[in-house]
């Protein structure tokens, strides 16, 4: 994108705010790396959920004449850019990537972070009430629902994803199996809190309707 910069931006602390990308990015300013998220192959690791936010130094800056803003985009098949892009003052950005940032992936840890609270409280009642099974599989559901959610809040935990992370193990596991357990264990603990007895078959239905796909 070739723009010419406005008075009402010239000598100003300026970023440049480019919302979410899938895959990866890495992001150019008349030639200078101001930025990246994501990994590229042979690595490679989308950042798709993550709002790009880059700083852009003021003396790479044209006043006059053309600027010139690339973004170099892995797009592994499902590329693309689903945010309003724009090149403004710092305030203005960084309240749009945060924004972004909170309604798509901050509060989906908030949930999370919440089901392992949930997962723990009722850890200790079955470590109290062993027979009331309904309390293990509860939080069990809720741990495994926290793991699944990190799909989207990945990128919020510090360190994550570390450098030899496998995108592809992570998807197959967290965004691909997962799902498929957790419709056999809410039946279960259905079945456990109204205490009603399974046909054997039907269990073993439920358990290959899991174990396949996974």
């Amino acid at each position: 994108k070739e723009f010419s910069l406005p008075l009402s931006l010239q000598k100003r602390d300026l970023s440049c705010y480019l919302g979410r990308i899938t895959m990866a990015d890495s992001t150019y300013l008349n030639g200078v790396y101001i930025g990246g998220e994501g990994r590229f192959p042979p690595n490679e690791f989308s950042a798709w959920n993550k709002a790009r936010l880059y700083h852009i130094p003021a003396d790479i800056l044209h006043d006059e004449g053309t600027n010139t803003l690339l973004v170099r985009i892995y797009t592994d098949g499902e590329g693309s850019v689903v945010s309003g892009p724009f090149i403004g003052l710092t305030d203005d950005a960084s309240f749009a990537s945060a924004s972004e940032d909170f309604w798509n992936a901050g509060i989906h840890l908030l949930c999370a972070f919440f089901m392992i609270i949930i997962a723990a409280y009722h850890f200790l009642l079955f470590i109290k009430r062993p027979v009331e099974k309904e309390n293990l599989l509860f939080a069990v559901i809720n741990v495994i629902s926290s793991l699944y959610l990190s799909v989207f809040y990945l990128y919020e935990l510090p360190g994550c994803p570390w450098k030899g992370m496998s995108f592809f193990i992570f998807q197959k596991i967290f965004s691909s199996a997962l799902p498929f357990l957790l419709p056999y264990l809410f039946t279960s603990f259905v079945n456990t809190y109204l205490r009603r007895r399974e046909n054997k078959a039907v269990l073993v239905i439920r358990i290959l309707f899991a174990v396949i796909p996974m």
